[in-house]
Order: structure tokens, then C-alpha cells, then sequence
């Protein structure tokens, strides 16, 4: 059994089936919402309405499928979560921060795969409650009336209980939203947080969020626990209301009789009591769950009509833009952009310039249908490769970031590594193009980042490129390799957009926009706008004033330098040689360890009292297993939600969504898969067993309770034992007093409905320890022959009772002592070796007893 005999890992468990794989589950899902909107006005509870319209159909056998489709719902919420963060529009996914995705996967979604167990429960215990009032009511009569008040104020409670949990959970849910939100941010940026010496001003930040959150928490708990003592409680208040009825109306004897039915039916009450104030506590956490997914499932996403895509088709031209109006707030009078006309050939190398907040960007989001139109039309003729401003990697190796999911192509990858000056860093790091990037390129600095998306965008060989000042990163140097090399060179035949601030790269630009409060004021080549004047004549002057004051600067420090005799280098960036730039040199040293290794597990003998104290080492041992690794398959599901947030618009770009989804549908079934072997199984086994004997019994007491007296004939020993008649093993008992029925008919009976359910598990717990030694062998040899076919586990202090079973197993004071063949353990100086000598002992010193036993 794995687990037992080696280490479990992902490859030794088994898939899902198709039903329960994300898709599949997403699908359904997906279609009822699609129905749902089509047949009601209203969107209110949409969530809730597809989840029961999917699935509520299917839950036939509760307690064993009830986790299953909990687990389906959980992985079609999960899917359906990731799907419509991929879809979100620029206003929506302002309102639903990273930390606001992570939580409808990691919380809501696993929250609502808990649902159908709990609804189950919450709608049986009323159920249960009923039956056992019933009882009561048919032991007491009416005394059981009075008892019903505190049963009704517990419920009336019920009402303003909810009402302030469901109040408590709302709050505490949007103040863990902040904490989150605040702490990504945080994380995102504790570089400069460092650098500015503000770690204890935003530690104390956090703090003041955790505590708002931790407030609400606490009287959420603290509410809760209101509910719990009222209903534990209960059960004592209506027993002692229904026993002082019962001595008022007198409707039944109070005796002993009477006392032990009530208090034991309302014993029984306690779970089914119990269940309500927590079934109601998940219950309200659910509708909460529902909300939220609610408001994300239906916020805004991205227009596909805004820009129309159309494929390359070597035509004169690759984006037409004929007066598109757009707005980050459709609804505000100023839009964005505004009164933008241009039109840019197949081949052409465009520059946008301008000052800080002209909207450079917001143009190229424009293009990426990032920001709403508003009026106009946009036509783009083309695949589309984007650079943003801020590098966007993910976890991997470098090969995978600059693949991209593309096929390898050797040259086509070697040439891209080149032109973005990647080569010499790669050949520096120990593991070369396979070392391995953390979260957002972790271990890489910003001009590495910056250049290793470059790359990406590179080798996917678009039509249209849109660079996002990808040199603002990079040492002057570096970039006059990117601008040549790759901008001028590599994508010689391709439509490039450049947004830059660097004056220098706009002389060998065909034509450059220049911009300014939204607006592109003016276009031309580098010359004409120069003649022109105005507002590119004083970027540019404004360009040569930094220049020159510069270069003043750094001639003043070197000359302070020589007259000091020394022959340091000055600080102000030209000691960066032609030859090797910051980030080369940054890499140089890099640990031989990769940041990421695969997960290890120590080893070792920690001897045999693990395996002693626990008898069911093979269960044991895979159920650790299969636990540790759900742990290790539940993580990368977040972490892929949080990466594909912050990369959402380069995943938009590159048109990798279905790519970045089927990534996403692996992670889920694969946390899925080891959910449903630790769970369905081991609870389905346990339920079945539980339903085949509690079947037997209820059924076997409604015809003793329903038939009438005298229609079951009294079993014979004929019957019982039998074709061979009573002659092979009936004895007779002396002294049976009459009225009070033969024993053997009890143990015939048994022995007979067991014999008839094959394969049944028997145990006998000191079966034959009240009857005598002579009656105790006959019965041995019946058990033999009988039982030849089952397994027999007997409790006994009679030692010949169990020397011819195959194991024996000793206990002591309620401690594990031996388990053996009786053989092996008589060979030796054992517990049970003694047990055998002493009671051979005392059966010589009573001869009577001696005699019995060799019958």
C-alpha cells in the first residue's frame, strides 16, 4: 500500500473522473447562470440559484455525497472566480484588489464546498427534534405541551441572533479585505518602505487593521456563543417544564419508568439542539460568501467591441484610431483621451512623448481595450505583443517567462536572449535559462526584469508591439543596445509603438506623437516638429538642460578627485564602462541552489512504538501522506490567482488566457483529487457499514413493535443448528428456572441471523463467561463450524476459550502488552504463557473443574 511502503507523491494518485473535474463542474455551473439571466429580471442570489439548479438535483445519498458536490461547487466556484478575473474591467478590478481574489478562492469558494454537509445537517436536526417530541408526547401526553415554550422562545431568539451574526461577519469580512490589501501592498513595495526608514509607521498601519478586524471577530465569537449555551441549556429547562407538567396534569406516572423515557429522549435532543446555532452560524457565513461572489460575477468587464481585431492581413496599415474618445470613468465629463486621430502603416516605429501625466500610457490601454470608449472607433490589424511599464514576471524559470507557452524555436530564442543584451547575465547565473524566478522576479533586478519581458515579447514575434518605456530600468548603455539592437533591428518589420522619455532614442523614430493633458497635440518626424516649435521644442531643450548640467556636475566631481590624488571612480553613473552594465555585474556570484526546491522529507527509524501504538499503521501511515501532500496542492492555487492579477493585462495582450485557465484547471483538480481520497471513501465506507446495521435494527424492532403477538413461532434448536439436528451440540442446563426462556434459544437465534448475512465482522465480548466450562466447549465447537467463514475477534478471561484462534492479543490496565500466534507466545516467557500456567494450575487444584474441561 503507498504510503505504507514508499513516500506518496502527486504521480501515485489517481485523476478524477470527468464528472468531478473543474470543468465539467464549471460548465454546469456556467450554463445555469446563463439561465438563470435569462429568465429572471432581477441578478439578486444569482450564485445561489445556479449552485441549486446544478446540483441539488444530484444530492440522493447525503452523507456520502454531500462532500462531493461540495467539492464540485468548490471548484466550479474556484474556476469561475478565475475566469472572471481574467474578464474584469479596469473600474472593476479597483474594487477587487489581489487580496480580494485570493480571498473568493481561499475563503467563499471553500466556505460554499462546505454548504450541502451543512445544510444537511441544519434541515435534519429540526426533523430529529420533531420525532423526539413525538416520543415524549406519547409518554407524557399533555404534560408535554408547557414543555414546547422554551423550545419556541429558543427558536424566537433565533431571529435577532441571526440578524447581529450575520451583521458581525459582514464587517468582519470587508475589514479583513483592508488588512489584506494593505499588507499585499506593503509586501509589493517593502523595498522603498525600507529604503524611507517607514517600517514602523506601516507595521503600525497594519496593526490598527488587524485589531478593527480581530474586533469584529471577537463579537462575532462571543455572539455565537449566546446561541450555544441557550440551546445546551434547553434541553435541561424543558425536561424539568414537561416532568413539573406531568405532576400537574398528572397524564402519566412519575416514576421511574416515565423519568428515564423523558430524560433519555431529550438526551437525545442535545445533538439535534446543538446542530441549529452552528448550522445557523454557517448558514449566515454562506449568504455572506454568496454576496460577495455575487457582486464579483456580475461587476463590469472588459468590451470586446471597444477595439476591433483583426486579423494580419498584409495590409498598408496597423491601427486606425479615427476621433476614439475613452474614459477610466465613462460617466465623468472629461474623458481620458479625447479627439485622437492617427493612423500608423505596417512597418512603422512610432514615438509617444510627452510630460509626466499627458496620458502616454492610458494610449496604449487604450489600444489594449483597457480603458472604456466612449465614442469612436479603434481597428487594429494584427497580433499584439505588449511590454508594460512596470515588469510583470512569473514564477518559473527564465526559459518558461520568455517562452511564454510558445513552442522552443532555437534560433528564434537564442536571438531574443541576444538583442535584449540577456546573454551575458544568463551565462552567469549557475543554472543558466532553467534557473528559477520567484514571485515577480524576486531574485532578479528591474533591469533584468525589465529586459526579460522585452524578450518575451520578442519571441512571440507579433505584428504590433507596444513598448511602455521599457529603458527607464536599464543604465544608458544597456538601453542604446535595446533601442538598436532589438527596437531598430530585431523588429526592423514590425509596427512598434515606443512610449519613451528618453529624447535621445526619438531621432531614428519614423514618427512621434507628442501628447499633452490627454491629447496628442503634435505629430511628425523628429525635424519637422522641431520646426515646428512649442511644446516638443521645450521637451527637447528641456532634455539638453539636464545634459549639460549633468555634465557639469560630473566634471567639477572628477576634477575634485585628481586634485585629491585619487584616482576613484566618481559616483554619478560613468563608471559604468561600454563594456559591461550594473545588471551583468549584478549576478556574478549567484548561489549554485535554486530559489524554489522540490519539497523534502526526512527519514529515519524512530523504532517500534509508533507501529505499536497505532495497530492500523498501513491506514495511518497514506492518510498522513495524503495529507501532507493536499497541503503542498492547495497554495499554488492562490499563488496562481495572486500572479495572474497582477499580470492581468499582459495575459490580455498576449491573448493567453485559455492557456493561463487550463494552468489553473490543473492546480484545482489536483487539490481536488487528494480532497476526495481523504475524504469520500473513508466516509462512504463508514456510512454504508452504518446504514447495514442500523437497517437491520430498526427493521428487526418494527415487526417486534408492529406484528401481533404469536406470528413469529419461537425458534427451535432444530432450526437453529440445522440438518444435523440437536443431537450434535444441544445441552442440557440444570437449574433453568421456567418463564425466564432457554438461553441457547438467544444465542441460536443470533447465530442464525448472522449466519445468514455472509462475510459479517462478529465479536463476542465474554460470551460465554457466566456458563460453565462444559457448555463453554460445545459452544467453541459450534463458533468453529459456524463461523468457519467470518471473523471472529473474542474477549475472554477462559484461556481454552482462545488458544486455537490464529491471534491472540494480551491487555493490561488498558495497554497493548502482546499480539501472536498462541504457539509463538507459549514458546516464550510471555504474559499470555503465564496467564495459561496459572490457569492450568488452579483447574489441577479443582478436580471438578478438570473434569468439566476434558469433555
Amino acid at each position: 500500500m503507498y504510503g505504507y511502503s514508499k513516500t506518496l507523491v502527486l504521480d501515485d494518485i489517481l485523476s478524477l473522473e470527468s464528472e468531478d473535474e473543474a470543468q465539467f463542474a464549471y460548465e454546469v455551473f456556467a450554463h445555469q447562470c446563463d439561465l438563470q439571466r435569462k429568465q429572471s429580471a432581477s441578478n439578486n442570489n444569482l450564485v445561489l440559484r445556479a449552485l441549486a439548479k446544478s446540483y441539488m438535483k444530484e444530492m440522493r445519498h447525503w452523507y456520502f455525497d454531500a462532500r462531493r458536490f461540495g467539492m464540485r461547487m468548490r471548484s466550479a466556484l474556484m474556476v469561475a472566480v478565475y475566469r472572471k478575473l481574467l474578464k474584469l474591467s479596469s473600474s472593476s478590478r479597483r474594487k477587487h484588489s489581489t487580496g480580494d481574489i485570493v480571498n473568493y478562492i481561499a475563503v467563499e469558494a471553500y466556505r460554499l464546498g462546505e454548504f450541502p454537509w451543512w445544510f444537511r445537517t441544519t434541515w435534519t436536526a429540526p426533523l430529529l427534534l420533531a420525532f423526539a417530541i413525538t416520543v415524549v408526547f406519547g409518554t407524557v401526553g399533555l404534560a408535554t405541551l408547557p414543555g414546547l415554550i422554551p423550545l419556541i422562545i429558543c427558536g424566537l431568539f433565533n431571529i435577532p441572533l441571526a440578524k447581529n451574526w450575520k451583521n458581525c461577519q459582514s464587517r468582519f469580512m470587508e475589514a479583513r479585505d483592508q488588512r489584506l490589501r494593505a499588507t499585499s501592498e506593503v509586501l509589493n513595495s517593502f523595498k522603498i518602505i525600507k529604503l524611507q526608514s517607514w517600517e514602523e509607521k506601516f507595521k503600525n498601519l497594519i496593526d490598527t487593521l488587524q485589531d478593527r478586524e480581530f474586533k469584529w471577530l471577537k463579537e462575532f465569537q462571543i455572539k455565537k456563543c449566546y446561541g450555544v449555551v441557550l440551546f445546551w441549556l434547553s434541553p435541561m429547562f424543558v425536561s424539568s417544564v414537561v416532568l413539573a407538567g406531568c405532576a400537574v396534569f398528572r397524564s402519566a406516572p412519575l416514576n421511574a419508568s416515565t423519568i428515564f423515557t423523558v430524560l433519555a429522549t431529550l438526551r437525545v435532543m442535545s445533538e439535534p439542539v446543538r446542530i441549529p446555532p452552528e448550522g445557523l452560524s454557517m448558514m449566515i457565513q454562506v449568504k455572506v460568501s454568496l454576496d460577495r461572489l455575487n457582486v464579483l460575477l456580475l461587476d463590469d468587464e472588459i468590451r470586446e467591441e471597444d477595439v476591433e481585431i483583426i486579423p494580419y492581413q498584409n495590409l498598408n496599415h496597423s491601427v486606425r484610431i479615427p476621433g476614439a474618445v475613452f474614459g477610466w470613468n465613462p460617466g465623468v465629463i472629461h474623458p481620458t483621451l479625447k479627439g485622437n486621430d492617427f493612423e500608423i502603416s505596417t512597418g512603422q516605429k512610432i514615438a509617444i512623448c510627452g510630460p509626466v501625466g499627458a496620458g502616454k500610457s492610458s494610449l496604449l490601454y487604450a489600444l489594449l481595450r483597457e480603458i472604456p470608449k466612449i465614442s469612436g472607433s479603434v481597428e487594429i490589424f494584427g497580433s499584439i505583443a505588449y511590454v508594460s511599464q512596470t515588469a510583470w514576471i512569473r514564477s518559473g524559470t527564465i526559459r518558461d517567462n520568455i517562452l511564454y507557452g510558445k513552442p522552443m524555436d532555437k534560433n528564434r530564442y537564442e536571438k531574443a536572449i541576444k538583442v535584449c543584451a540577456l546573454d551575458k547575465d544568463i551565462n552567469n547565473f549557475d543554472h543558466g535559462d532553467l534557473t528559477e524566478i520567484g514571485q515577480r522576479g524576486l531574485n532578479l533586478s528591474g533591469g533584468q526584469k525589465q529586459r526579460l519581458q522585452l524578450a518575451r515579447a520578442v519571441y512571440n514575434d507579433a505584428d504590433i508591439y507596444l513598448l511602455d518605456d521599457p529603458f527607464s530600468a536599464v543604465d544608458a548603455h544597456t538601453a542604446s543596445i535595446l533601442f538598436n539592437d532589438c527596437v531598430m533591428a530585431a523588429l526592423e518589420k514590425k509596427t512598434v509603438i515606443l512610449v519613451t522619455h528618453q529624447v535621445e532614442f526619438l531621432v531614428e523614430s519614423d514618427s512621434i506623437l507628442v501628447m499633452e493633458g490627454g491629447q496628442i497635440t503634435q505629430s511628425g518626424s523628429y525635424v519637422e516638429l522641431l520646426k515646428a516649435g512649442t511644446a516638443f521644442e521645450q521637451l527637447v531643450n528641456a532634455h539638453h538642460d539636464s545634459m549639460t548640467m549633468f555634465d557639469s556636475v560630473n566634471m567639477e566631481q572628477t576634477g575634485e578627485a585628481e586634485k585629491a590624488g585619487g584616482n576613484q571612480l566618481a559616483s554619478t553613473g560613468s563608471e559604468i564602462s561600454t563594456e559591461n552594465s550594473e545588471e551583468e555585474i549584478s549576478v556574478k556570484g549567484a548561489s549554485k541552489f535554486q530559489l524554489t526546491e522540490d519539497e523534502e522529507k526526512e527519514k529515519g527509524n524512530v523504532g517500534w512504538k509508533p507501529y505499536i501504538d497505532y495497530i492500523c499503521g498501513y491506514y495511518l501511515a497514506s492518510a498522513r501522506e495524503i495529507i501532507r501532500i493536499n497541503g503542498t496542492t492547495k497554495a499554488p492555487v492562490m499563488n496562481y490567482a495572486a500572479e495572474t492579477s497582477l499580470g492581468v493585462v499582459t495575459i490580455r495582450a498576449f491573448t493567453m488566457m485559455e492557456r493561463f485557465v487550463h494552468n489553473t484547471l490543473k492546480l484545482i483538480d489536483t487539490n481536488a483529487t487528494l480532497f476526495s481520497i481523504r475524504m469520500l471513501p473513508w466516509n462512504g465506507y463508514l456510512y454504508g457499514v452504518e446504514a447495514l446495521q442500523n437497517l437491520t435494527i430498526f427493521t428487526a424492532t418494527l415487526l417486534l413493535v408492529l406484528l401481533p403477538p404469536g406470528t413469529i413461532p419461537p425458534a427451535s434448536n432444530a432450526t437453529c443448528w440445522g440438518s444435523n439436528g440437536p443431537q450434535d451440540h444441544s445441552v442440557h442446563v440444570p437449574g433453568q428456572k421456567p418463564g425466564h426462556g432457554d438461553f441457547l434459544l438467544e444465542k441460536c437465534q443470533l447465530a442464525d441471523t448472522i449466519r445468514n448475512i455472509p462475510n459479517l465482522l462478529d465479536s463476542s465480548d465474554e460470551a460465554t463467561a457466566s456458563i460453565d466450562s462444559a457448555t463453554d466447549a460445545v459452544l467453541q465447537r459450534v463458533i468453529r463450524h459456524e463461523f468457519a467463514n467470518c471473523t471472529v475477534i473474542t474477549v475472554a478471561h477462559r484461556v481454552p476459550t482462545v488458544t486455537d484462534s490464529d491471534m491472540v492479543m494480551v491487555l493490561s490496565y488498558g495497554k497493548f502488552i502482546e499480539y501472536d500466534r498462541p504457539s509463538k507466545l507459549m514458546e516464550t516467557n510471555s504474559s499470555f504463557s503465564k496467564l495459561v500456567a496459572e490457569y492450568w494450575s488452579n483447574c489441577k487444584r479443582n478436580p471438578m473443574q478438570n473434569q468439566s474441561n476434558t469433555l
